[in-house]
């Protein structure tokens, strides 16, 4: 029965914010909780014009914690240098990066110097170790071995990496990450998702000519790295010489079942070849007068 107008028969679902777009949808395209349907909608119209057009970063963060591993022997270390040494460090979980607080410098005159005493129960990084530990190393200093030299006992600081996440984000906008609110990641640009490997196919007929000064040539929408050829399956009996593989640096030079090599260069997004030789020239330079296929990988979005 149909209610006449102004009147109610039944009471129906409220049309709301929540129940036009839920706050965890909104989350999952990267909206907050202010967000409309009609925002949803504009992230996916990107999808609809060209993914490949869109930036993209890999988002990590990690935990770390600090430990200290007892060291018998830290090595001597040159005096030629002032030694810096540190009252305390500061440990950065996030990073797993240590750095000195409170320093003093001095500079000592011998290996004997009595100077080097002040550092024992103070931290230091040297310029110089005998030991495995790189440059750079923060040590807590125990006890010095001896009064005549400037070896020392003491622990390593050593960081640990104990978890790490990451994701990948992508945005129209090349300036969208970092965010102006530092959200615990650590982003790293990746660029265009479309200047990454991409991948072209086609075909040709040759032309039935070969050598310099008749090579073959093909454009791409991208600069190639890797490009395979092979002559149609109906033509293969009147090709013999089977598929060619050109792979940039790693295989300057194309080579094919009839002995001949061929002379390769690129410019930009444009391969061009031919046969060095007479001998089967035409078939080793893949262009008597059948059909060939190709397929070409490579990356960027053009130029050299």
């Amino acid at each position: 029965m149909i209610p006449a107008p102004g009147e109610i028969s039944e009471e129906g679902t409220f049309i709301n914010k929540n129940t036009l777009l839920k706050d965890v949808t909104a989350a999952r395209f990267g909206l907050g909780t202010d967000a409309v349907p009609d925002d949803v909608l504009n992230v996916l119209s990107r999808f609809q014009s060209g993914l490949g057009n869109e930036y993209l970063w890999l988002a990590y963060k990690e935990t770390w914690e600090l430990s200290e591993v007892t060291v018998p022997l830290i090595g001597r270390v040159l005096y030629d240098d002032p030694i810096t040494y540190y009252d305390s460090v500061n440990f950065d979980s996030a990073s797993g990066t240590i750095s000195g607080v409170g320093s003093h410098t001095f500079q000592p005159t011998s290996y004997s110097d009595s100077a080097w005493n002040q550092i024992v129960g103070k931290y230091c990084t040297f310029a110089y170790i005998e030991n495995s530990y790189p440059i750079g190393t923060y040590f807590k200093i125990d006890t010095r071995k001896s009064n005549s030299d400037s070896r020392f006992s003491g622990k390593a600081l050593v960081p640990a990496r104990t978890s790490r996440e990451e994701k990948f984000v992508n945005s129209a906008n090349q300036d969208a990450y970092p965010p102006a609110t530092p959200d615990g990641y650590t982003y790293t640009a990746l660029g265009q998702i479309g200047n990454k490997a991409q991948i072209a196919t086609g075909s040709y007929v040759g032309t039935g000519t070969w050598g310099e000064s008749n090579p073959n040539t093909l454009t791409f929408d991208f600069k190639p790295s890797l490009v395979i050829i092979a002559p149609s399956s109906t033509d293969y009996q009147a090709q013999t010489s089977g598929i060619y593989i050109w792979g940039n640096a790693l295989m300057p030079t194309i080579s094919s079942n009839e002995g001949v090599n061929n002379i390769v260069s690129v410019d930009g997004n444009t391969m061009t070849w031919y046969a060095a030789g007479n001998l089967n020239a035409g078939q080793g330079q893949f262009n008597i007068n059948i059909t060939y296929y190709y397929i070409a990988l490579g990356t960027g979005g053009g130029g050299n």
